[in-house]
């Protein structure tokens, strides 16, 4: 698609507050992750599994924040951008309900070794999961464009509903409603979620969202086809209990997206880059970079520590890094894109985004992750706690610029209308 998007796709948007509310829960959940990594930093480096706060505040990043903005984008940018017909407002209402509610729900469970309310909030969760693969399908089912993109997110459902099942059985064995006997349930869940859903994602909006940003036409099909194809044989080797081999060859597909990205990047007209690109850019390293240490846990006897670390780097460093760096432009694009559904003229994205705030919101996450994976090598808790801080610092700007976004938008319309 290039750096175009349909004819009309302003028609093909949800009511603003729809998908402004699921980015607002993610760009809140933010700070509070950082905050509960702040208040843990005694445990986070002695953690090796097992419910409680710790895991409350991984999943604050991988569901408050990844998976909020995975639901709240592919709701209404899969529509704009393919010019498929959109589901129903009060259906994406309600994934939005249930995600919210069982997201603190879950969590809340999770922080105070409450077992039933735990198991109540993932029900939640479970039926959201649900709901979003069957509207997901729905879409792309009547979408005749971004095949390739298609099959990334029909494969990356199929592992959330995995993932989350996965999930959801653990908890309910802790709950002691059942026995959920499987020995190595945690690494699946872990696997489908991070490198599964939250992966295939990543790599199938990359090839909307980094084109569309970039203004390239550079994509390159094949070098996709065989990214998609090296992941689909992971995750099934993943999946068949082929631990050592499996992230021998996501590793390599994630060479290969990062290899497809740069030369995108490199064919674009574009001349000047916002800084929305510096978490991006850094999230590309990031992906990778979690992977080796993957494969080098196969062959360390610290295991348990080296995963911590993949872990670490494939939430904080690539997944909640490029969510960052694509929120910064998807934000005030929405913004734009709903000026001219209502007046017929866009505002240009840049003058509704704070650029002096976004020029301090991804360093400033950058360094938080850089200071967070060297506090738990060092096993530092007070670098962690410092790290932790600066994290909480870059969620709160975020927060800002989102509600600056919001005011120039309406002064914007106020503008036009008079």
């Amino acid at each position: 698609m290039g750096g175009t998007l349909p004819f009309g796709a302003e028609q093909r948007l949800l009511p603003e507050w729809i998908p402004l509310s699921f980015f607002s829960f993610a760009l809140i959940c933010l700070p509070l992750g950082w905050l509960l990594l702040f208040i843990q930093a005694d445990n986070i480096a002695s953690f090796s599994g097992g419910f409680g706060p710790v895991l409350a505040c991984l999943h604050m990043f991988s569901i408050g924040v990844v998976l909020s903005t995975a639901f709240g984008a592919s709701m209404q940018m899969l529509p704009v951008a393919t010019g498929a017909a959109m589901n129903k407002p009060h259906g994406v209402v309600i994934l939005l309900g249930l995600l919210i509610i069982g997201t603190t729900i879950m969590l809340g469970g999770f922080a105070h070794y409450f077992t039933q309310i735990s198991t109540f909030g993932s029900l939640f969760l479970l039926g959201a999961v649900l709901l979003y693969g069957a509207m997901l399908v729905r879409l792309l089912l009547r979408s005749e464009t971004l095949k390739i993109v298609r099959n990334h997110v029909f494969i990356g459902a199929l592992c959330l509903i995995l993932a989350a099942t996965f999930g959801t059985l653990m908890i309910l064995d802790w709950a002691e409603h059942l026995s959920f006997g499987m020995a190595n349930g945690p690494l699946m869940h872990a696997g489908l979620a991070l490198y599964g859903f939250m992966g295939l994602i990543v790599l199938g909006f990359s090839r909307i969202m980094i084109p569309m940003l970039a203004v390239s036409d550079t994509t390159n099909d094949k070098l996709c086809h065989i990214t998609l194809m090296l992941s689909f044989i992971a995750l099934a080797l993943w999946i068949s209990g082929q631990y050592q081999l499996a992230p021998i060859v996501a590793t390599v597909a994630s060479c290969l997206y990062v290899f497809e990205m740069v030369h995108i990047l490199k064919g674009r007209m574009r001349t000047r880059l916002g800084p929305e690109w510096l978490p991006i850019r850094f999230s590309w390293v990031m992906f990778p970079t979690s992977l080796l240490l993957a494969c080098a846990a196969l062959w360390s006897d610290r295991y348990d520590y080296i995963v911590q670390l993949c872990i670490i780097i494939a939430l904080l460093g690539w997944l909640v890094s490029f969510i960052i760096g694509i929120l910064q432009r998807i934000i005030p694009f929405l913004l734009s894109m709903q000026i001219a559904r209502r007046t017929g003229m866009p505002e240009l994205p840049s003058k509704l985004a704070h650029e002096k705030l976004l020029s301090f919101i991804g360093p400033a996450h950058i360094l938080a992750v850089v200071l967070t994976v060297t506090a738990l090598i060092f096993e530092q808790t007070l670098l962690l706690r410092f790290a932790s801080l600066i994290g909480i610092m870059s969620g709160i700007l975020f927060l800002i610029f989102l509600i600056t976004a919001l005011k120039r938008k309406r002064h914007c319309l106020e503008k036009m209308t008079s």
